[in-house]
């Protein structure tokens, strides 16, 4: 998905609009592509429409091209989305994939995950929500260190 947004946001006929054109991109697709959940298949297609917009962004600000390249398998590291929905104790998408077992226990609150494969290992990124303690005042008190390699650290 990836690469074919990017072969045709090259040309510049076309703007870096992922819901405008993930409908023809996903109609134009192989077979062996369809079994590849639907939100999977357009969050590569938005990684690649943000990376074509960025670079148009350091482009006018920097005035240097940067050009967005297509992604390899022989990359060591790769990632791709998956949504919450998704996860959950049984594994990511466990009635596709199977069971899968963690190696530590997934948080409550858990947001949208990505999945990194690192030189063929793979670790599910799961960012999640916490709650943050307020911490007491202290009466307006500060203390100064002195210190002897930094002067005067709050």
């Amino acid at each position: 998905m990836f690469n074919r947004t990017v072969e045709i946001l090259k040309d510049g006929e076309v703007k870096a609009n992922w819901k405008a054109i993930k409908t023809d991109i996903l109609n134009s697709l192989p077979e062996w592509c369809k079994e590849v959940p639907y939100q999977i298949k357009s969050i590569g297609i938005k990684d690649a429409c943000t990376a074509v917009k960025e670079a148009k962004k350091k482009y006018n600000k920097s005035g240097q091209i940067n050009r967005v390249r297509f992604r390899s398998r022989k990359n060591p590291f790769q990632s791709c989305y998956i949504p919450k929905s998704a996860v959950s104790v049984k594994g990511i998408y466990h009635t596709k994939l199977g069971k899968l077992t963690f190696a530590e226990t997934l948080p409550d609150q858990i947001c949208d995950c990505r999945l990194t494969s690192t030189n063929g290992d793979y670790y599910l990124v799961v960012p999640h929500k916490v709650t943050r303690n307020k911490t007491e005042n202290q009466g307006k008190v500060v203390a100064l260190d002195t210190g002897v390699r930094t002067f005067l650290t709050l």
